[in-house]
């Protein structure tokens, strides 16, 4: 995990950041804050390192969405699968996570979207955030929040401050048309990433308000450093900041299997800019589940139409032979998604309002939301605890509207939900079948070029459809180092980084509201001091349960060489050339990407005397991703 510290064959330490394997870079230059999100540059995946399944689950979304290794953050978590009190979940999930965001927001590279892997606990005990004398008071009845939820409203989470994060319209990305009574709460926004300085909130109780309508003025895209005010308002000094969490998948309990998930997110990934031609449904019946949310049904029914999306109203429980579902809101107890004979197409989002929907243990009732995750859907949601049917506690039917819009899976559930405490949601966040997505060539440069001293770029973009790409960003081994406007370009210094591979990287980022990206992945070698490494394993392509892999390397010069998988140090040697072993077993299973680097000094600056190996790319058949 980056801001960890490891040892070296010399002795000596180093930072982790310094060490990366992908993270080979001595200097940072960029804005410290980034102009769009929702792509892989801005996504941190977290994985369970003492979970083979959590690290199976992990290296397929590594490879389906292109994630930087610098993006991929292991926590090491052998406690509980199912619930933990909110002290350890702060201690030692939220708080290590946390600095690792601070730690890309410092390099210039803001961390918009957080997803963790398989095998962290999704239900958080809060109880003893609650004052004493408070317990029974109706905000805090189960006082349990979900593990994305509590990880979106990271700052009163940190501040243990349960009279916000709890609050009814705490989520003002989910944007109002006006509040009905006075503005919420105000936060302390002096959050300069120094976990131990979280901010503060006004102290006080006051009676939870029911907010009014959502807007329909459109949908936005999200990034963390936006501000929002008191009526959704964006703004860029102050306002209250979050950050999107989704879970990958539950394998615990009623949840998926490793296989199901890794299948779904194959398969949603599919959809992308492809603006699908099923049809959302919106089921309506004459349980409380169903009529809470039918009022909302009408506004997203009419924007579906603007935007020539195809949506129906029907009655039971979920659809009944239909072919076509790309999406799905309803609210039923119980249901059976293979007895309906229906089909969810890849990437639809399909979600129930129901009380135990995301409460995996073996022994609770009502149908979970893995059912429509076993069933090819791309994202779905559910409370942890008893939500008492409460609205602002689930997704309202605008869901399906910002989603149709372009937005990611993971912008349209939180700009679609007032209160997201207790609302754990599972899926790819990236996501995104209706959107615009920039199609980017660069002249200049080219996968697989080798390259020295200064670069210059041009970028240039087309879109599907209407509208134009606003901007361009590059990025260096998960650092984004430049920036430009239309018919400009960007420049790269090599020198300031090893000999070596390097993971070269140029965003479009479309000219709209939503900002959606784009990308094109160029893997280059930089040669500007004559270093050089060599790097093979045995076996070369695909490694079987329990065999070991043997890492083999040279590089001239080295005063030794560390082996890694993504931030990982797996191996190491001391001198130029050798070998070393790892358990393919610690790695999961899967596609994974092996690196080696030729440290040829104690001092990461000296940028002249080390060398990046190219990836070895392997499959690991350990027997768990049908499991």
């Amino acid at each position: 995990m980056r801001g960890a510290r490891m040892r070296l064959w010399s002795g000596r330490s180093f930072g982790w950041a310094a060490a990366s394997a992908m993270v080979i870079l001595f200097h940072a230059v960029g804005s410290r804050h980034a102009l769009a999100g929702g792509g892989p540059e801005t996504t941190l995946l977290v994985v369970n390192s003492a979970s083979p399944g959590s690290q199976t689950i992990a290296n397929y979304y590594q490879s389906i969405r292109n994630i930087p290794a610098s993006n991929v953050v292991y926590v090491e978590w052998t406690g509980t699968m199912s619930h933990v009190d909110i002290n350890t979940f702060r201690d030692k999930i939220l708080v290590p996570v946390l600095k690792a965001v601070d730690e890309h927001d410092q390099l210039g590279t803001p961390i918009d979207c957080i997803t963790y892997s398989s095998d962290f606990p999704w239900a958080i005990n809060f109880t003893t955030d609650i004052p004493p004398g408070r317990e029974k008071q109706q905000a805090f009845q189960n006082p349990e929040g979900s593990l994305t939820g509590m990880t979106y409203l990271y700052i009163p989470v940190l501040a243990k401050q349960p009279t916000a994060y709890c609050d009814y319209a705490v989520n003002r990305y989910m944007r109002l048309r006006e509040l009905r009574d006075e503005a919420p709460y105000e936060l302390n926004l002096e959050y300069n990433g120094m976990i131990s300085n979280s901010p503060t909130i006004k102290d006080g109780y006051r009676k939870l308000r029911e907010p009014a309508e959502p807007s329909s003025i459109g949908s936005h895209g999200f990034q963390n450093w936006y501000g929002w005010g008191a009526k959704g308002e964006l703004i860029e000094s102050g306002g209250i900041r979050y950050i999107l969490s989704t879970s990958l998948g539950i394998t615990f309990g009623r949840g998926n299997t490793v296989g199901e998930v890794v299948n779904y997110l194959q398969r949603g990934a599919t959809a992308d800019g492809k603006s699908p031609a099923g049809t959302i449904y919106f089921m309506e019946n004459e349980d409380v589940r169903s009529t809470t949310r039918k009022p909302g049904i009408p506004m997203a029914m009419e924007q579906l139409k603007l935007l020539k999306v195809a949506a129906r109203i029907e009655q039971g429980a979920v659809p009944l032979r239909k072919n076509d579902v790309q999406g799905l809101l309803c609210g039923v107890a119980d249901f059976d998604w293979r007895k309906s004979s229906s089909t969810i197409l890849p990437g639809a989002i399909c979600e129930n309002l129901t009380s135990y929907g995301a409460i995996f243990d073996p022994t609770a009732g009502q149908t979970p939301v893995s059912e429509f995750m076993r069933n090819g859907a791309a994202g779905t949601s559910g409370t942890v605890a008893e939500p008492f049917s409460i609205q602002n506690k689930f997704p309202h039917p605008m869901v399906q509207v910002h989603y149709a819009r372009g937005c990611s899976l993971a912008e349209a559930f939180y700009q679609a939900v007032y209160s997201p405490y207790q609302l754990l949601i599972i899926g790819d966040p990236l996501c995104k079948p209706w959107a615009n997505i920039p199609q980017v060539r660069v002249e200049g440069c080219a996968a697989g070029d080798t390259l020295k001293g200064k670069i210059t770029m041009r970028p240039s973009a087309t879109l599907p459809r209407r509208g134009a790409v606003d901007r361009f960003e590059l990025y260096v081994d998960g650092s984004k180092i430049d920036k430009c406007g239309l018919n400009e370009n960007l420049e790269l210094d090599t020198t300031g980084y090893s000999d070596g591979y390097h993971d070269v990287r140029v965003v479009g980022i479309e000219r709209s509201a939503i900002e959606t990206r784009g990308e094109v992945v160029l893997p280059v070698t930089f040669n500007n001091y004559g270093r050089s490494i060599e790097f093979e394993t045995i076996p070369k392509k695909t490694v079987r349960a329990g065999i070991p892999i043997k890492l083999v390397a040279k590089s001239p010069g080295a005063m030794g060489v560390a082996f890694y998988h993504n931030q990982q140090v797996i191996a190491k040697f001391k001198g130029e050339s050798g070998e070393a072993s790892v358990d393919s077993k610690l790695l999961g299973e899967g596609p994974v990407a092996l690196r080696a680097i030729g440290w040829g000094s104690v001092n990461p600056s000296e940028v002249s005397k080390h060398a990046a190996s190219p990836p070895v790319e392997l499959t690991l058949e350990n027997g768990t991703a049908g499991e």
